[in-house]
């Protein structure tokens, strides 16, 4: 009688999991002409089987296809550039999903236009070479030097630990 319960609740998992892939892959089929695909992947997993999922050597895989092909115009023509700075709302950002999540939204490289001009003289003028050289080496300086007095002579460091420890100095 249990046994019979057992394969019934094995049954009703299996075709609910299922029916749950088939939607998600219907759903997902829909949204193929959407401009703004992105797709997190099985949740908690990510995309981990995409990545694994074997491919021919001489192609790089779904996953990095997925990732990373994307058309570019690539230009060393100095008036082309001009052009594009001058038009700047006129062209559509093509960040990747991923870089968009590391460094967020409201991160300058997303500034366009006249706010990004902005932003950016800001950023230049904290960073000038003659404020890093007096406020930001000599502090870099003494942190390095504190850090590596600290390691005994002969003994084996994680080099990893020591980064972490560096932005609580």
């Amino acid at each position: 009688m249990s046994e019979n319960i057992i394969v019934i609740i094995l049954l009703l998992l299996s075709s609910t999991t299922l029916l749950i892939f088939f939607l998600k892959f219907h759903k997902n089929k829909e949204k193929k002409n959407s401009k703004f695909e992105f797709n997190r992947g099985f949740p908690l997993i990510g995309k981990t089987f995409s990545f694994l999922k074997p491919h021919p050597p001489n192609t790089m895989g779904r996953f990095m296809e997925d990732q990373i092909s994307r058309e570019a115009i690539i230009s060393a023509d100095g008036e082309l550039n001009q052009f594009v700075m001058n038009n700047v709302g006129l062209f559509v950002s093509a960040w990747l999903p991923a870089f968009e999540e590391i460094v967020g939204r409201d991160s300058v490289v997303f500034a366009v236009g006249e706010n990004h001009k902005k932003i950016r003289s800001h950023i230049v003028n904290c960073f000038d070479m003659r404020r890093l050289q007096t406020l930001f080496l000599k502090d870099a300086d003494h942190l390095a030097s504190a850090m590596m007095r600290s390691w005994l002579d002969g003994s084996i460091i994680s080099a990893k630990n020591e980064a972490m420890k560096v932005p609580n100095l």
